[in-house]
């Protein structure tokens, strides 16, 4: 019956987003955005933002679990205000997230997305934890032609030497 159709495809949205979505912040997840980035083949361009937030293990280990995630949930939801409702932000894994910075078919930089991302971060507090202060590292390489694999790595790299230069930083990858 057209109820029951109307039932089968409700669940089925339901299970495709559990699927697609990280549990804990409620972002996409790593399975999907390979996917996602996948099925945009060769004409995809854009830029890829690495994230990674500084000494998450610390405030682990000094505040608990639970601060951890309410910190991860947190940063989740203010990176999904400070970008633009065509980028796409993923939980990585852990204490990582990857943002694809699309590029519009116009030469059009992604820099003040980068610069907005930056300033929302710095800005984030946790309720409750006044002396927390909250950092992150981040890598970004650009791509076109669906190359965005080798664009990854090329950040992942840029993140690490933005970790060895003092974190807190935004390496831009060559």
């Amino acid at each position: 019956t057209l109820g029951e159709q109307r039932s089968h495809h409700a669940q089925l949205r339901s299970v495709t987003d559990r699927a697609n979505r990280d549990a804990l912040s409620g972002l996409y997840n790593r399975c999907y955005f390979e996917e996602y980035m996948s099925r945009a083949g060769a004409q995809a361009r854009g830029g890829l933002l690495f994230v990674d937030l500084d000494h998450f293990k610390t405030i682990n280990d000094d505040y608990g679990h639970i601060t951890g995630d309410r910190l991860i949930k947190t940063v989740a939801g203010c990176m999904c205000e400070a970008t633009r409702e065509r980028d796409v932000v993923c939980r990585w894994g852990g204490d990582e997230f990857v943002v694809l910075l699309e590029l519009g078919a116009e030469s059009e930089h992604t820099h003040p997305a980068i610069e907005r991302l930056v300033r929302a971060l710095d800005q984030t507090r946790l309720d409750g934890l006044d002396g927390l202060k909250l950092s992150a590292s981040m890598g970004y390489a650009e791509f076109e032609n669906g190359q965005w694999r080798e664009a990854l790595d090329r950040a992942d790299a840029a993140l690490y030497e933005a970790k060895r230069g003092g974190r807190c930083r935004v390496q831009i990858a060559c």
